[in-house]
């Protein structure tokens, strides 16, 4: 009788397909978690334009309707890592993706909007994110520029 040492080949050809059945599932998930990780950078950048918002509220009392108005620099001016400008339009901030951005995002926007109790200004401004539901008895300002698709984005700016 003889004895056999080391692998068929059909012993290596059903672990070489397993091994593709888990990387076909490892790359998307991946792929979002690295566009999420840029999109939450491109967050803190933003974080730049909703300071002038919430400063000509406290001044003046309304939501600054352009980065003039807000104190800002020109759009194109304000830019990251992974974004191409912050545009602050109607009161949204609208963040521009490109630059080093992953691939699959360029030319896409975020948009930030800021909810407000129109009855008390003391009230700090909540930022509504991306397709985050609005809060009732606010007024939420801007339009929602987001085209992302919702995996991309963090998990505030989804629900």
């Amino acid at each position: 009788m003889k004895i056999s040492h080391g692998f068929t080949l059909i012993e290596l050809m059903i672990v070489m397909a397993l091994i593709g059945i888990l990387a076909t599932m490892a790359v998307p998930i991946y792929r979002d978690k690295v566009i999420r990780e840029q999109v939450n950078e491109s967050l803190e950048l933003a974080k730049y334009a909703q300071a002038g918002i919430i400063e000509f509220r406290n001044k003046y009392g309304g939501i600054a309707g352009d980065n003039l108005t807000a104190g800002l620099p020109k759009a194109n001016l304000i830019i990251g890592n992974y974004v191409t400008k912050i545009q602050v339009k109607d009161g949204a901030v609208n963040i521009h993706f490109g630059n080093r951005s992953h691939k699959d995002i360029h030319n896409k926007i975020l948009s930030l909007r800021p909810a407000v109790v129109e009855s008390a200004p003391g009230v700090p401004i909540a930022w509504v994110c991306g397709f985050a539901h609005e809060v009732d008895g606010m007024k939420v300002y801007g339009n929602n520029e987001t085209n992302f698709l919702p995996q991309e984005l963090p998990i505030d700016c989804r629900i």
